[in-house]
């Protein structure tokens, strides 16, 4: 596990910064949402499961041996860097 945790937490910053990314065009330089809501929720939803999928299988072929429990805690984690991501923010700090 200690030899993967790298590639896993660059692999899980990779799956917040890309959706962010591509979600910065959507928006105006006043926060303004440009684009209709259920469209942008779409595209959101269609980039972060395609890039998570993406980097999940990637992780997995790297991985030699019993796999069922690094990809589980790499799960938690990519959670839990997704969820800090939210709570940053939506906080009114």
């Amino acid at each position: 596990m200690k030899q993967y945790l790298i590639r896993i937490f660059s692999y899980g910053f990779l799956v917040w910064l890309i959706p962010f990314i591509v979600a910065i065009p959507f928006y105006s330089r006043d926060g303004k949402l440009q684009t209709d809501l259920f469209l942008f929720k779409t595209v959101m939803l269609l980039v972060g499961n395609f890039t998570g999928c993406v980097l999940l299988a990637s992780l997995a072929l790297k991985i030699s041996g019993k796999k069922f429990s690094i990809l589980l805690s790499t799960g938690f984690i990519w959670l839990t860097i997704l969820g800090i991501g939210f709570l940053n923010f939506t906080s009114n700090v």
